[in-house]
């Protein structure tokens, strides 16, 4: 029988997902007037922090749920049929986001002066600190799904490494004797 991880248990895995999306929000809600160069940057902060619960908390709110009430295994459904549409509006809304992001790189930091390319009346800039955390949070995400990717490669490369010496190929397609491995039915 598959046991449930506890409401502990989730809760602690998801504070620090939690942290960072009400950083989201904070930082998106405090510089929301401040890039003008790229004004939706702010916005997709915010957005992303607010819909980035929307799984965390249907992750908590489903927990108590025993597997034999009705009513709750409804509510449930409902929970991950929702999650899973919030889950592709955030896959929709973060490629929106390094659009804004990465199209404007290096942005005018600065506030007073204007690029040598602009006039005073066109002058656009966005806020350093709003831009860097929105770069380096987004950066983050891809070397963390790098990484993610990387270890599943290599846990690929290892089950298939197993399951061809269990099948009786050695290193190299060299066939390996019947004596090497214990017999299993005599233990």
């Amino acid at each position: 029988m598959k046991k449930n991880p506890s409401r502990q248990q989730v809760v602690c895995c998801n504070v620090l997902p939690f942290a960072l999306l009400v950083a989201y929000i904070v930082m998106g809600a405090m510089y929301l007037n401040d890039c003008p160069q790229e004004p939706y940057i702010p916005i997709y902060l915010i957005v992303l922090g607010a819909f980035g619960m929307v799984p965390i908390f249907s992750s908590c709110c489903c927990q108590p749920c025993s597997p034999g009430s009705g009513s709750c295994a409804n509510l449930k459904i409902i929970f991950n049929i929702w999650s899973s549409m919030v889950s592709l509006f955030l896959v929709c809304w973060f490629i929106c986001g390094n659009v804004w992001i990465y199209s404007i790189y290096q942005p005018n930091y600065n506030q007073t002066q204007p690029n040598s390319t602009q006039s005073v009346t066109e002058h656009l800039y966005c806020n350093k600190i709003l831009y860097l955390f929105a770069f380096w949070t987004n950066t983050l995400n891809y070397l963390i799904f790098l990484g993610f990717c990387v270890f599943l490669c290599c846990c690929c490369c290892c089950g298939f490494a197993i399951f061809a010496c269990a099948e009786g190929e050695g290193v190299k397609g060299v066939p390996v004797e019947e004596k090497d491995f214990p017999d299993v039915e005599n233990l």
